[in-house]
């Protein structure tokens, strides 16, 4: 008969399991981490080339969503920069339309707001030049060309139509002196990147390039590859001298709020995720 008792390497063993809840959320996070990385290295390359896709690819970043409550989240979000109307209108080749979004209240807005948030989209020829851009915010959609002259055709129809309601909302198309910059040419707006992803991931009007279903497929495959590979997660797990984990609050992306991403992005992610089978896990 053989008995087995704990030898010296107990004491080790013993050492390492003291610290392992802090170690395992260490970990978990660490593990998450990796698996977005990964995720946006594959998305990005799968980006399709070209001028009308560099600002779309480069506005891609990473996030650490904040408010879990115990739980543990990174995405990928698009942080877009402002460009304004007159900008979009020096790319000859390319047709955007103006969605127009109330800032505050709904109770609050003012007729002129009322009227361009509630007729979108408008082309960047047929938008009011006085709307107080400070109470709305507007997002610029690349469309194509017929597109663009459906959408024209049907505002001037509607415009025609609304006498009434235009002059209650005192909105105004004034085009001042040739050396005047016209006022909607200064119009700040944001790029519909969420409905440019959509698109060409399901080639709505146009030929169809999926990219994120791919990069979320690769990444969800290749877990266990990015755990092992990972050695600093290698020695939370096995080494009783590591002393990394012990950093655990530190930054590893920018942070946004868990209401700030369902506002920004829920809408994409239930279109996307919901095709290959919900978050990457």
């Amino acid at each position: 008969m053989i008995k087995v008792i704990p030898g010296p390497d107990w004491t080790e063993a013993r050492a390492l399991m003291r610290k392992y809840p802090e170690r395992l959320a260490w970990v978990k996070r660490r593990i998450v981490y990796d698996i977005a990385q990964r995720f946006l290295w594959e998305l990005q390359k799968r980006v399709p080339k070209g001028e009308n896709y560099d600002g779309y690819k480069e506005s891609l970043k990473l996030v650490e969503i904040t408010g879990m409550k115990g739980d543990v989240a990174f995405a990928v979000i698009s942080e877009r920069d402002k460009t304004t109307i007159g900008a979009l209108k020096e790319k000859k080749s390319s047709y955007y339309v103006i969605y127009v979004e109330p800032r505050g209240a709904v109770g609050e807005m003012s007729d002129i707001v009322n009227l361009v948030t509630m007729n979108n989209p408008w082309t960047t020829d047929t938008l009011p030049s006085n709307i107080p851009d400070s109470k709305v915010e507007m997002i610029n959609r690349e469309v194509t060309k017929s597109e663009f002259d459906f959408i024209r055709e049907e505002t001037n129809n509607f415009l025609a139509g609304a006498r009434t309601e235009l002059k209650r909302s005192g909105a105004s198309w004034f085009k001042p002196a040739e050396d005047v910059e016209y006022h909607v040419d200064s119009y700040s707006t944001l790029p519909d990147y969420m409905w440019l992803g959509i698109r060409t991931e399901f080639g709505i009007n146009m030929a169809g390039n999926p990219h994120w279903r791919p990069a979320i497929q690769d990444a969800m495959k290749r877990v266990g590859e990015i755990i092992r590979k990972d050695q600093e997660i290698q020695k939370a797990l096995y080494d009783q001298n590591y002393t990394g984990y012990l950093k655990a609050g530190e930054q590893l992306a920018d942070n946004m709020s868990q209401n700030a991403f369902n506002n920004e992005a829920s809408e994409f992610q239930d279109k996307v995720g919901k095709m290959v089978g919900g978050d990457i896990r």
